[in-house]
């Protein structure tokens, strides 16, 4: 890192040295990245124990980073990815611990959002001709609620893949004129990377939600925009919170372009009470 210049982005300086590195080094930039908000509390040599590396090859991987040491790593991580986060205090606990993880990948999550990459991919969604949800493993849940929120707005929205089918089954007649958006959140299967450059080798306008770990897969090439969800692991379980905020946010920015909103939603609204598909809130009688 040359002295008077802005330290890189952690998450992206890892993508953009990604496939250069050796074996064990892409061990440690997998493991930084599944856990960068975490990387400020450790230090370098827990860092390197927890990523299965020697503390020399953490170093190293730390230096080709673009940084001088591993202080200077995590002081960026911190600086990147916990944006005011405030001195350091008494840990809570219990449901306390639980509303503060939440907050927190909310508010660094969407301090990231670019208001004009939003907007962009809207419009996109809004003039395509077809749009396809993708997301396998844990990333179906969170596909699954976007499709039904674009679904709400516009006609032509699929969901990949339905059970008992493979992707390719859906993705085959993509073209230019389409938009993919694929949810590529950690632990998922080798099939996304292939996915995404397929897609962008036909050119499609690809929309990715993923956490960090997803800069390492995206194609070189190609209409690609990743929107970066920050995961908050709990004491057993990860938690989506802040992937399916932003699932919503781009449902949300797609209504206010999309035009004769009202009017689908009351259609299909009617449909719902012909076909008597929801259950309609009954009133109860007083005593």
């Amino acid at each position: 890192m040359t002295a008077g210049l802005p330290a890189p982005d952690p998450a992206q300086a890892i993508a953009a040295a990604y496939d250069t590195l050796t074996d064990a080094e892409r061990r440690a930039a997998t493991f930084l990245l599944e856990h960068l908000t975490d990387v400020p509390l450790y230090s370098s040599a827990e860092l390197a124990d927890r990523a299965g590396v020697s503390p020399p090859t953490l170093s190293r991987l730390v230096r080709r980073l673009g940084y001088p040491g591993a202080r200077a790593f995590r002081g960026a991580v911190a600086a990147a990815h916990a944006p005011g986060r405030p001195a350091a205090a008494p840990a809570p606990s219990g449901l306390a611990a639980h509303v503060q993880r939440q907050q927190d990948v909310l508010r660094r999550t969407l301090a990231r959002v670019d208001g004009d990459a939003l907007r962009e991919a809207a419009a996109r969604v809004r003039d395509a001709r077809r749009v396809v949800v993708a997301g396998l493993r844990n990333s179906h849940p969170i596909a699954l609620h976007l499709r039904e929120q674009l679904l709400q707005l516009r006609g032509g929205v699929a969901l990949a893949a339905l059970p008992g089918q493979t992707i390719a089954e859906e993705l085959a007649d993509l073209a230019p004129e389409d938009v993919a958006i694929v949810i590529a959140m950690r632990r998922r299967p080798p099939v996304v990377a292939p996915l995404l450059a397929a897609l962008a080798d036909r050119n499609v306008t690809v929309v990715v939600i993923g956490d960090s770990t997803a800069r390492t897969i995206l194609p070189a090439a190609g209409p690609v925009t990743l929107f970066e969800a920050d995961v908050a692991d709990g004491p057993a379980l990860a938690s989506y919170t802040a992937a399916f905020a932003l699932a919503e946010l781009l449902a949300d920015a797609v209504a206010d372009v999309m035009p004769d909103v009202p009017a689908r939603v009351a259609a299909i609204d009617d449909l719902f009470t012909a076909l008597e598909e929801l259950e309609r809130p009954t009133r109860r009688r007083r005593p």
